[in-house]
């Protein structure tokens, strides 16, 4: 899994998860979150998840997806790689 967070100001963001299967990361979810003020946690107010379809849900098509972001997710992943024998696990 990666997850990348893009700070738009402090009381704004997006979020992007991916999950790994076959060899590809997938985009999982995405979220352009507000909060009210510093104090308060972010709420979704935009999103769109692969497994539901419920809420305040926008189409895959419609979520923006800059290579930065791409570039983002497969450093994560690949930074979270180890390299173990057997008998180490």
């Amino acid at each position: 899994m990666a997850t990348v967070i893009e700070t738009v100001d402090e009381l704004n963001r997006n979020v992007w998860s991916f999950y790994f299967m076959n060899h590809t990361l997938f985009l999982d979810s995405y979220s352009k979150e507000r909060r009210e003020s510093k104090r308060h946690k972010f709420k979704a107010i935009k999103k769109y998840e692969r497994l539901f379809h419920r809420g305040r849900a926008i189409e895959e098509a419609e979520v923006p997806m800059p290579d930065w972001v791409k570039e983002e997710a497969i450093k994560q992943f690949t930074e979270a790689i180890t390299v173990k024998k057997w008998s180490e696990k």
